[in-house]
């Protein structure tokens, strides 16, 4: 009985932190929160309306990483906890074949009281001079439950902020199951 039009605009802020515990052993977190604003036009012929409601959620995460440096494409395993309650594992690595860096990841993660989730990520890097890097990446996201697989696209851009590579700005934009995002980034050491 009505036409309806529905929007919704999220902005999410994160900080991660590594610390290094022993050469190949790292401990990491995560803080982060989102707030996302949805918004919905409903039109009753001469008639309408506008509803908006707003939705909040925090992310908290510990973990311990070990990279084993004398195996072929220096792969990394990853156990930790996150909040929303999860148990989260994953493995990657990284092969580098000057300029191009490419990079694997797969992890599984288990929600309490949800389905476990298998992910699987495989990006391509171009280091394009001593400060530009150019990246392009894919994700899938596979349930182990009745929900439908997901998947996404990666476009990134990176400047480096020192000679040594030690700190970066970076822009990048994904597309895929949750919409349209684009996102700044900035890593470095403290």
């Amino acid at each position: 009985p009505y036409a309806f039009l529905r929007v919704g605009h999220g902005l999410s802020l994160s900080l991660g932190l590594s610390y290094r515990v022993a050469p190949d052993l790292f401990l990491e977190g995560r803080l982060g929160g989102g707030y996302t604003l949805f918004g919905e036009r409903r039109d009753y012929g001469e008639v309408g309306e506008v509803l908006w409601r707003g939705e909040g959620r925090p992310s908290l995460g510990v973990g311990l990483a070990y990279r084993f440096p004398d195996l072929w494409g220096r792969p990394r395993v990853r156990l930790g906890l996150g909040y929303p309650w999860a148990l989260e594992g994953e493995a990657s690595g990284s092969l580098l074949r000057d300029p191009v860096v490419a990079t694997w990841a797969l992890g599984v993660s288990y929600p309490r009281g949800g389905v476990p989730l298998l992910g699987l990520g495989l990006g391509l890097s171009l280091v394009a001079n001593e400060v530009w890097s150019l990246g392009l990446g894919t994700s899938l996201s596979l349930p182990l439950g009745l929900e439908p697989p997901g998947g996404a696209l990666l476009l990134r851009a990176g400047y480096a902020l020192d000679p040594e590579g030690k700190g970066e700005v970076g822009v990048w934009v994904r597309y895929g199951d949750g919409g349209f995002a684009l996102g700044l980034e900035l890593t470095g050491p403290l």
